[in-house]
């Protein structure tokens, strides 16, 4: 695979749609960077699984998780997280219905998920409580957000009237302000773990 040997797995490309998901099928996915590789063997062991990804020499991915329930069995599905879209991509156009084991494997990008009506309406009051504090210049959301959580303090942002930007690279956060320019400060940015605004 990938110009790589797979000392340690026997895999074969299986026919397209045998498992009725159709072939790879990537261009028609909302791409991300992490893979979830499902209908693995409930007895495959790790390092097996970890040949086989770590044979794309340079797509490897940089952490890879796998799914056990309650009483430390194996379920069958593992999250690979890669280094860009770019590497997820290829590798999911790879493996996608490989043989493994005797199942074919079902690998799709990781959903994303969506933020829920009691979610938008908590942010959305959050932020009408900001604009009607007088105390109040900024107000700084923490790392741990979603992307879609994200986006969403964005939109409601923008409708109120409010400036809004994100910072960070992988820990991305959202300061949210009442002028255009309070925001930008150094000072702001950097005492925003003490401003973070609980969800």
């Amino acid at each position: 695979i990938g110009g790589a040997a797979l000392s340690a797995e026997r895999c074969t490309r299986s026919t397209p749609g045998r498992d009725g998901k159709g072939g790879s099928g990537s261009t028609q996915a909302v791409k991300n960077s992490t893979l979830v590789i499902k209908n693995l063997p409930f007895n495959m062991k790790e390092e097996r699984l970890l040949n086989i990804l770590n044979a794309f020499e340079n797509h490897k991915p940089e952490n890879v998780a796998f799914h056990h329930d309650g009483t430390g069995t194996f379920k069958g599905m593992v999250f690979a997280k890669y280094r860009s879209i770019q590497d997820a991509a290829f590798v999911y156009d790879h493996i996608s219905n490989i043989d493994v084991g005797g199942r074919a494997i079902r690998v799709e990008f990781k959903r994303k998920p969506d933020v829920t009506d009691d979610e938008h309406q908590r942010l959305q009051q959050q932020l009408k409580h900001f604009m009607e504090d007088t105390n109040m210049t900024d107000l700084a959301f923490p790392y741990d957000l979603t992307s879609a959580q994200r986006k969403t303090i964005h939109t409601i942002a923008e409708k109120l009237g409010l400036s809004h930007r994100s910072y960070g690279d992988e820990n991305r956060y959202v300061i949210v302000s009442k002028k255009a320019d309070s925001a930008s400060g150094m000072q702001i940015r950097s005492q925003h773990q003490r401003q973070a605004a609980p969800i």
